[in-house]
């Protein structure tokens, strides 16, 4: 871990790393003591310019970020001057301290502070008072850390419980809406069986039988009488029934002229030959059917023609009627 701590000081984690790792030392003092240790042995390096270039220039954007640091770096800085100028004018045994054992500045702090007088103790007494404010000024820096952390915790909880409150709130609403869609769709089956069923019911009801309006011939020829008079609902699907009283007469029907009745030219609004198929021919009488689209509220005149047997078309009989 002190590799990582090491390339923390030294900005090379990402923000994600850096944010676990001081969620991990700054969880508990046991910790942010490894932390403030791997943080003086970095420091006193940095002082005694034992760093390589590269991480020498990493370590002062790191002090440049962090005031209380470079503080300490400062003061660290200034005692180590103090301290080779001292270790130049005074004499320390080899028992205080060995040769050949490399020291930080605080261990060479302790060692001269046991042979110097009492006006060169009192610039070092000075000295560490001066670092204990240092040391104070990280821990306050630590605290404030610790605090910005906690309360970055504590908001990410609220968020994280305003979330899942919201989530909970938003499957209620789900489920109910499933609810209600489940209802629809019961509704929309028992719609459709119903419908089903009036269809069924529908078919089984037999149509109207229509009841064909029975028409006598004219008694006189090219009279302009109206004749009877037929009340008819004007619909385009609905056809009307006529039933012709036929006179006695050797020609077969073959063809039907309908004619609007006035005194000028009649106009003729609807012809069928073909008779033989399509009308039927019942005790004397002929049963035709006519369009109610061709029809208005005019009086008419209907001609039935038949065939002579030199193959001639010639008229059997008129029928007058009107329409309302």
């Amino acid at each position: 871990m002190k590799d990582q701590l090491i390339s923390y000081f030294l900005a090379e984690l990402s923000k994600e790393q850096e944010i676990e790792l001081e969620e991990e030392y700054f969880a508990s003092d046991e910790k942010y003591l490894e932390f403030e240790a791997v943080q003086n042995d970095l420091i006193d390096a940095y002082v005694k310019k034992q760093l390589s270039l590269p991480q020498q220039e990493k370590f002062e954007k790191y002090l440049k970020a962090s005031p209380g640091i470079r503080k300490r770096v400062e003061i660290a800085q200034a005692l180590s001057i103090h301290i080779n100028k001292l270790t130049e004018t005074s004499v320390v045994s080899e028992k205080t301290i060995p040769s050949t054992q490399t020291i930080s500045w605080w261990q060479a702090l302790k060692a001269i502070f046991t042979t110097f007088n009492l006006a060169w103790r009192f610039a070092l007494v000075t000295s560490v008072a001066v670092t204990f404010l240092a040391l104070t000024w990280t821990f306050i820096e630590y605290q404030h850390l610790k605090q910005l952390l906690e309360n970055k915790q504590a908001q990410l909880l609220i968020e994280t419980n305003q979330q899942k409150e919201q989530e909970k709130t938003l499957q209620e609403k789900i489920k109910l809406e499933q609810a209600k869609a489940s209802e629809i769709s019961k509704e929309l089956d028992k719609e459709k069986a119903r419908r089903f069923t009036l269809e069924q019911q529908l078919t089984k009801i037999p149509e109207p039988k229509q009841v064909p309006f029975v028409l006598n011939y004219i008694n006189t020829r090219n009279s302009d009488e109206e004749g009877q008079t037929i009340n008819l609902p004007m619909q385009n699907n609905q056809v009307l029934q006529l039933k012709l009283k036929l006179p006695k007469t050797s020609l077969r029907p073959t063809q039907i002229q309908l004619k609007v009745s006035g005194k000028e030219d009649r106009i003729i609004v609807w012809q069928q030959d073909k008779l033989e198929k399509s009308a039927k021919q019942i005790n004397g009488f002929l049963i035709v059917e006519i369009p109610s689209n061709v029809l208005n509220n005019y009086s008419y005149i209907l001609d039935l023609n038949g065939i002579t047997k030199d193959r001639k078309l010639a008229t059997i009989e008129d029928y007058s009627f009107s329409v309302h």
